[in-house]
Parts: structure tokens; C-alpha cells; sequence
């Protein structure tokens, strides 16, 4: 990430990302800035998924937490 942005979040708060969060979706590789909360958000709701799931060979992602 190269630099921080800031966007207006719920009511007056603002979040600022700092924490580019890589993820992949039908064989499509994305990468999406976040802030601290929105990015252990963003991997609860995903648990469940990933727990059922089960990693492709050779493909990783580093762990950034």
C-alpha cells in the first residue's frame, strides 16, 4: 500500500487504511486497502468459508496479521 486513504465511514468517524488485505475469487487475484477493524472484519466473516474450503497447491498468501 502506498499510501493511507481516508473515507467517511458511519456517521463522523473516518477509517483510515492501513492494511491492503490480498484476496482471490474465481481465479482472480484482488487486493483491497483497509483499515485495522474493516480488515479483521472483513476475515471473520470470511471463517467460515475458508474453514470449509481448502487451499489450491502452490498458492499462499503471506500472513500479514
Amino acid at each position: 500500500m502506498n499510501e493511507a486513504r481516508t473515507r467517511p465511514g458511519a456517521g463522523s468517524r473516518e477509517s483510515r487504511a492501513v492494511e491492503t488485505v490480498p484476496f482471490s475469487l474465481d481465479d482472480v487475484d484482488y487486493e483491497i486497502d483497509l483499515s485495522t477493524d474493516r480488515a479483521t472484519r472483513l476475515r471473520q466473516l470470511l471463517e467460515r468459508y475458508i474453514r470449509a474450503g481448502r487451499r489450491r497447491p502452490g498458492t499462499y498468501f503471506t500472513d500479514a496479521r
